[in-house]
């Protein structure tokens, strides 16, 4: 029970810290596949995303949350139900005991219908919370896979960087091994 969400409303200036012609497009929309180019990164992202246990569970939790909200739609929609029972038994009629009678047969079907009219707004309301939900948890799933593509992509930045500078740091053992040669050399002669 209660007035529908209404988002409150919100002034932003017509410009934001100057000047300055900000793009509408965020560096996030665009895939990881085409953000990066570098096939061994690529393998590295696409191996973690697959079994990351983390972007499982999250995943797990959106399905979770799906079920949720078409459990929450069903509401919506009458209920339909039905029972059925067969017998056959001595000293019995229509399942009740009775004495000194024969063996006797019954049969018997029951059906129903019911539909609840939303009068206060109870499977409305339902209904907005489970779709919240779905959408959160689809929100996190995102996030998760981001931050773990962020990760992987640090990461193996960062490997390449120190295997440059380990290759830097050798060229320059070398080289002062060389300098020193020369200057042996030198003071030999």
């Amino acid at each position: 029970v209660g007035p529908n969400y209404k988002r409150p409303p919100v002034n932003p200036p017509p410009r934001f810290r100057g000047d300055v012609n900000w793009q509408t497009n965020s560096f996030g929309d665009i895939p990881w596949w085409e953000l990066f180019k570098d096939d061994a990164l690529q393998s590295l992202i696409r191996t973690a995303v697959s079994n990351n246990y983390d972007v499982r569970i999250a995943a797990a939790r959106m399905e979770e949350a799906n079920a949720i909200l078409v459990e929450a739609r069903a509401a919506y929609y009458p209920h339909v139900g039905y029972t059925g029972a067969v017998g056959i038994g001595k000293n019995s009629l229509e399942g009740n005991a009775v004495p000194n009678t024969r063996q006797g047969r019954w049969y018997e079907a029951l059906g129903n219908a019911s539909w609840e009219i939303d009068l206060w707004g109870k499977y409305r309301r339902l209904k907005e919370s489970a779709k919240a939900q779905y959408l959160a948890s689809a929100e996190a799933h995102n996030d998760i896979t981001i931050s773990l593509i962020a990760t992987v992509a640090q990461d193996y930045f960062q490997l390449l960087a120190l295997d440059r500078e380990l290759e830097i740091a050798r060229d320059t053992t070398n080289s002062f091994e060389r300098s020193l040669t020369l200057l042996d050399r030198k003071s030999v002669v």
